[in-house]
């Protein structure tokens, strides 16, 4: 249909279900190695069909990516499969060849859907250019990082990326957004650098448990497709989070939500057999569960009241520099950088 109406910019009409390239590689972020993971683990993809029907999807995935030319997302799978193939060596080979066998086939489709057909119709293909600066991230990491310690180690509280007077000169004449466009930052400059270290402890945690599952794995006699897939996945939107938002998008919010739910329950041994000693009784310890969620909700109740009243305010004195398409207003959450109080002078 491009074609026929004589457009020869084909990344422009891809219908890759959002309005923004970069909500596109958040998600191919995601799933992109657990395509490769379905193509060779399951019942199903013993079927030809169902396996040809896994490498096509994961080739116009590619295809997609290639065609925006989503930096983030492409260093973040190469960091990832990087990774797994540290982690799991031989083991990984089998997932590797099936993200290998997508690539390529991403690639085809690349050669014959962007660049052959539209320079066999119109005699040249316009291609997506690759940026090799930052697309002003500098600037706004810049801006975090002195956000950061301003009351260093507890950062400067929910929302204030939005809210806080300017505390460098490069931002205050940079453009406007909702966030630095790295999620540790971001992290650290609204919730202080005692959350990065948190996360990094979880994240050792984890990398603990990888390498268990694998000895696991490999005592059994096992296959290792469907960790490596998940590490590769989990990996390489670690990365992409560093240059998007890729932890606050809603959409790859709830993927990485449920991603990273599977990704643990993999983790977990098959049988974990546990005894309890305990004398309270059952009726006991409901009453007591209850009384301490009651409890819990009494202390933090006012305190989450209070934070949601703060937000509404937030967002009637948003009305006043909105500065998104048209009359129609949206809560800041889902129009990031369309409201630069901070920039706007008395």
């Amino acid at each position: 249909f491009s074609l026929r109406a004589g457009n020869r910019d084909i990344d422009t009409v891809l219908t890759w279900g959002f309005p923004n390239i970069r909500y596109w590689s958040h998600l191919a972020t995601w799933l992109l190695p657990l395509a490769a993971a379905a193509q060779r683990s399951g019942s199903l993809a013993a079927l030809p069909l169902v396996k040809g029907l896994f490498v096509l999807s994961g080739s116009f995935w590619w295809w997609i990516l290639f065609s925006t030319s989503a930096r983030g997302s492409a260093l973040g799978l190469l960091i990832g499969s990087l990774v797994v193939v540290a982690l799991f060596k031989r083991d990984a080979l089998g997932w590797l060849r099936s993200l290998g066998v997508q690539f390529l086939g991403g690639s085809a489709l690349w050669l014959i859907l962007t660049l052959f057909l539209p320079w066999s119709f119109f005699g040249a293909a316009e291609l997506r250019e690759i940026d090799a600066d930052s697309a002003g991230r500098i600037l706004l990491w810049r801006e975090a990082w002195e956000m950061s310690l301003v009351n260093f180690p507890f950062g400067m509280g929910p929302q204030s990326w939005l809210t806080h007077v300017v505390l460098s000169e490069g931002y205050a004449s940079s453009k406007p957004y909702g966030h630095p466009h790295n999620m540790y930052l971001l992290w650290a400059a609204e919730y202080g650098w005692i959350s990065v270290v948190a996360l990094a402890f979880a994240a050792a945690a984890i990398i603990r448990s990888v390498l268990s599952c694998r000895r696991r794995l490999r005592a059994g006699g096992c296959d290792h497709t469907i960790l490596a897939g998940f590490t590769a996945s989990v990996v390489a939107a670690s990365v992409h989070s560093g240059f998007s938002a890729v932890l606050i998008a809603p959409a790859s919010m709830l993927t990485g939500f449920l991603v990273l739910t599977l990704f643990m329950s993999t983790l977990r041994p098959p049988y974990l057999a546990v005894s309890l000693s305990c004398s309270i009784s059952p009726r006991r310890l409901m009453r007591l569960s209850s009384g301490l969620a009651l409890l819990t909700v009494l202390v933090v109740g006012p305190f989450w009241m209070h934070e949601i009243g703060r937000y509404y305010q937030d967002n009637m004195e948003d009305r006043l520099t909105y500065k998104g398409q048209g009359s129609i207003y949206s809560p800041r959450f889902w129009s990031h950088g369309d409201f630069p109080r901070q920039l706007v002078e008395d």
